[in-house]
């Protein structure tokens, strides 16, 4: 028995180096699968926001051509005698735009409310 025991600690010690190899690799295989999940996430999100942004600014483009178009088709009554008038629209429109563009009120930080 005392001739034994050198190989069965030799063994136990083998064992468990082994077992502790097997549990890190599934380990770092565990954050690997976590952190591909995440990344996915985030590139559907990603993906997601810019495609709503989009629609949002093409949305806006097309009715500011409209209303141009209907501006255009109408008929003006007088000359134009100031041009304020037609910077206060610029500026309105400019104003829309920035609004529509930027990220919702809600995600700004506090001071940008």
């Amino acid at each position: 028995m005392d001739s034994l025991m050198p190989f069965i600690i030799i063994i136990y010690l083998l064992f468990s180096v082994i077992a502790a190899v097997l549990k890190a690799i599934s380990a770092s295989k565990q954050v690997q699968q976590k952190e591909m999940a995440e990344k996915s996430a985030a590139r559907a999100l990603v993906t997601d926001v810019p495609k709503t942004e989009q629609s949002i600014q093409d949305r806006a483009q097309e009715r500011f051509q409209q209303v141009d178009a209907i501006r255009r088709k109408t008929p003006k009554g007088k000359p134009k005698e100031n041009s304020n008038l037609d910077l206060a629209h610029q500026m309105r429109k400019v104003l829309v735009m920035s609004e529509l563009l930027r990220e919702p009120r809600s995600r700004r930080p506090w001071p940008e409310r």
